[in-house]
């Protein structure tokens, strides 16, 4: 993406709290459009050279607590970090109370001592025992291993903590430095995805259950993908789908997008809730298939009559889907008289 697409992804990724990482050759504004994204949201902007810095800069100087301290707990602590920003240090760069962009520039130039001390920045805005607080976005920036610099493969744990983008190039592609596959428990992951996750993830999911883990696409970066559906005004527009497929992969990221054109055909729910015996079945199944788990998002003791009504006007396979997995998002819909015969029917 160019540089304009780049600063919008900033700015709808940290709307979601989800770290970015720009990649990219050296010179074509990955730290600058940082920084004015920054400007653009009137919001401080911190960058951290990644490359020379040493653990103690970033955890702090080991030291024993006194323990004539009787509310003393531990043996020892560490200081807070000067030229870092974490909460109470000394000198506060940036101020935790204010929100800011924080950028680890050049981190693929990390050692690997540093690259791993920085699991729990991207992750937790956490260093150790210190804080960044609540307000400060983290993201990262460096060179991909073509474009000549001294950067490093960046180990799995990390590129699944960050959605990644191609500055001035393509997105880069994750599959050989990442797992392949888990051993993931399908159904109640389903079922937790369906009651936490956007549906259009769980639905998505439903149909393809093999991304649930597939290199990039994991579960953490399946969360990701909720949390920037629920931001997003357009759910098929560039810079989303850029987003997604720096999260999941180009391949997968792609399947999800045009799986996102068959989602804005769904009906509404609010229109189905409120007319159950009239509102629109779906003609394709994968739109049924999605229409199904956004209602089961939905799903209230008060509205269960109206969305069951709805529900049994689909194809029978969904409607053993929807009985046998809602109880498990909301399990007071068991009581429901409609439940009840419906299930004494079946």
């Amino acid at each position: 993406m160019n540089v304009d697409n780049y600063i919008k992804a900033i700015r709808l990724a940290r709307k979601a709290n989800i770290p970015l990482m720009a990649w990219g050759p050296g010179g074509v504004g990955k730290s600058v459009g940082a920084r004015q994204a920054a400007i653009e949201e009137n919001i401080g902007f911190y960058p951290i050279h990644a490359p020379v810095k040493l653990p103690l800069d970033v955890a702090g100087i080991p030291f024993e607590i006194d323990l004539s301290n009787p509310n003393s707990d531990r043996w020892n602590s560490y200081t807070k970090p000067v030229d870092f920003p974490v909460e109470s240090a000394p000198i506060v760069i940036p101020d935790p109370s204010k929100p800011s962009i924080v950028l680890v520039d050049e981190l693929p130039d990390s050692v690997p001592t540093m690259t791993k001390l920085y699991y729990s920045l991207i992750l937790d805005r956490k260093v150790g025992v210190h804080s960044l607080g609540k307000l400060a976005y983290i993201m990262g920036a460096g060179n991909r291993a073509e474009d000549k610099g001294f950067s490093s493969p960046m180990p799995a744990p990390l590129i699944t903590r960050f959605v990644h983008v191609g500055v001035c190039c393509p997105t880069p592609n994750f599959e050989k430095e990442t797992v392949e596959t888990a051993e993931i428990d399908v159904e109640p992951t389903l079922v937790y995805f369906t009651k936490h996750f956007h549906p259009i993830v769980a639905s998505f999911l439903k149909l393809w259950p093999k991304y649930i883990y597939n290199h990039q696409a994991v579960p953490r970066t399946w969360e990701y993908i909720s949390k920037l559906s629920y931001v997003s005004d357009d759910l098929t527009n560039y810079i989303y789908c850029s987003l997604v497929e720096g999260l999941v992969g180009v391949g997968i990221g792609q399947e999800f997008c045009a799986f996102a054109l068959l989602y804005n055909e769904m009906p509404s729910t609010d229109a189905i809730i409120k007319n159950p015996d009239t509102a629109l079945i779906p003609d394709k199944m994968d739109v049924a298939w999605a229409t199904a788990t956004a209602l089961m998002h939905r799903l209230t003791v008060e509205n269960a009559s109206n969305i069951i009504r709805y529900i049994e006007r689909l194809d029978m396979e969904i409607q053993y889907y929807f009985f046998m997995i809602a109880p498990r998002v909301n399990e007071k819909i068991i009581a429901t008289k409609e439940y009840i015969a419906w299930s004494n029917r079946n």
